[in-house]
């Protein structure tokens, strides 16, 4: 029986070409929590298996289209607006910033990238133009989803406050999965890094994590998720050699959002580089678990971590390092920051979550 209710259209090219990056778990987080009086309808860039983690009710749009700067860029500027009109939704859900410069129905945007650097400056030719694009087209936002635990951003679209959210697999309660873990050969303790992949933040991951691996790189090795291409996992292999530290990290294969909470779960804390992601981010995915954090100093790590983690400027390598060391050696120190952690995710609750994005799916479409 087709479902009643007002089409909402999902961009799931994150979803389908990097599966355990922000934008491709906060759309799982969407999806499960769209409200029951709209359809979901996901659009997925190519022939494939559908994601497993999506809710059975989901609609699929799938459009072939190369998997390259210059593909996703016609995926966001034409594409998606065709399958729109193919689904017959009101409204696109964005989780980047890049709606199109023309064409398909009004968007709404919840922001889930490493903003910092999600569009560089430099480049190819398709990733300045896709800058230029996303910025001549932000009159066409009627609304920027933000968490109201985060300072709010500057943009020009009206921002509509919503409750943090995480899903229920991320939580301090539940042990990690031992058959997901076994499956990955997941060493027994270790810390993660689940952040931004540029070069500069390669070269300090591995300036931070030189200053502990010697001392604690072997009974805790740092574990890499969210570089599963094959390209990616070249070149961040280069480095660990050049450094001298493939005994201390581990490189993870793209897995299921179920897997990467329970790696979430089985972890000893988080090192993260940048600023913090406003949905789908690892700081609040670690805190969300009871895990400390050891990250940089920005506003919105400020406001999210709180007393449950260690933050610092970017050029502090060493301190970073000797934080990474405390939080797994001095047990008093580790039981704080964990006592910490679980307070600061006690204030998401995601009970009104799905009829706070009624509200807004209702407004602009009705706007």
């Amino acid at each position: 029986m087709e479902p009643h209710g007002r089409r909402i259209l999902y961009d799931g090219w994150g979803l389908a070409r990097q599966p355990n990056q922000p934008a491709a778990l906060h759309m799982i987080e969407l999806l499960n929590h769209c409200p029951e009086d709209f359809v979901p309808v996901l659009a997925l860039p190519g022939e494939q298996a559908p994601p497993a983690d999506i809710p059975a009710r989901t609609q699929r749009v799938i459009l072939p289209v190369e998997d390259t700067p210059t593909g996703r860029l016609r995926w966001e500027q034409r594409m998606l607006a065709q399958a729109a009109e193919q689904a017959q939704a009101e409204l696109v859900h964005l989780t980047t910033s890049t709606p199109a410069l023309w064409g398909g129905p009004p968007v709404v945007i919840s922001p889930a990238g490493f903003e910092a650097s999600a569009l560089p400056s430099g480049g190819s030719l398709p990733a300045r133009l896709r800058k230029a694009l996303s910025k001549g087209a932000e009159h066409r936002v009627r609304a920027v989803l933000w968490p109201e635990d985060l300072p709010a951003p500057a943009v020009a679209a009206p921002i509509w406050r919503l409750p943090g959210l995480v899903a229920p697999d991320f939580n301090p309660a539940d042990p990690p999965d031992a058959s997901i873990q076994a499956a990955l050969e997941m060493p027994e303790a270790y810390l993660l890094y689940h952040g931004p992949q540029e070069p500069w933040h390669l070269e300090r991951l591995m300036a931070v994590w030189s200053w502990a691996a010697g001392s604690i790189g072997e009974l805790f090795p740092l574990v890499i998720l969210g570089f599963g291409t094959a390209e990616q996992s070249r070149q961040l292999s280069q480095l660990m050699h050049k450094h001298r530290l493939e005994r201390f990290m581990k490189i993870l294969p793209d897995v299921s959002a179920s897997a990467v909470a329970s790696i979430y779960r089985g972890s000893a804390g988080l090192l993260h580089f940048g600023e913090v992601a406003a949905w789908g981010g690892p700081v609040r995915y670690a805190l969300a678990c009871g895990k400390p954090v050891v990250a940089d100093e920005t506003i919105r790590a400020d406001a999210l971590v709180g007393s449950a983690g260690y933050l610092f400027s970017q050029q502090e390598a060493r301190r970073m390092g000797a934080a990474l060391l405390t939080v797994v050696v001095n047990e008093d120190v580790n039981q704080g920051l964990h006592e910490a952690a679980r307070v600061q995710a006690a204030r998401w609750q995601s009970t009104n979550f799905s009829r706070q994005l009624g509200a807004v799916y209702a407004q602009v479409m009705d706007g």
